[in-house]
């Protein structure tokens, strides 16, 4: 995978680091529904499609993580703590990326049950 993938990986519409918490998505899903906000309709619906996509973000990043803890190490090359970092960095551009060019599902069916809330 060329670098420049994964570069343009941070300008999506997925965010960066402080959108790996499950629950301030779960808190962004909620304060963009609650109708005390005077954004527009159009506004609402961009912001939740952005959570979505970075709901799904998280979810593949989480199944990245499991699949990639069924792999035994070996003692020979190890990274220590270094290597975990980073992988567990490179896991999430991955995440970030396969969102990008993949239709799973998560994001659309989390923005069709959270759009009938939008008013």
């Amino acid at each position: 995978m060329a670098i420049s993938v994964l570069n343009n990986a941070g300008s999506s519409p997925v965010g960066g680091r402080e959108s790996s918490d499950p629950s301030a998505i779960a808190r962004k899903l909620e304060n963009i529904s609650a109708s005390g906000k005077k954004i527009s309709r159009e506004e609402k619906i961009k912001q939740l499609k952005q959570t979505a996509a970075e709901f799904e973000s998280i979810f593949v990043h989480n199944l990245l993580k499991t699949m990639r803890s069924t792999i035994q190490k070996t003692n020979i090359i190890s990274g220590g703590n270094a290597e975990n970092i980073y992988q567990d960095m490179l896991d999430e551009n991955y995440s970030k990326i396969a969102v990008q060019r993949s239709d799973f599902g998560i994001a659309r069916k989390v923005y069709e049950q959270f759009s009938k809330t939008i008013k």
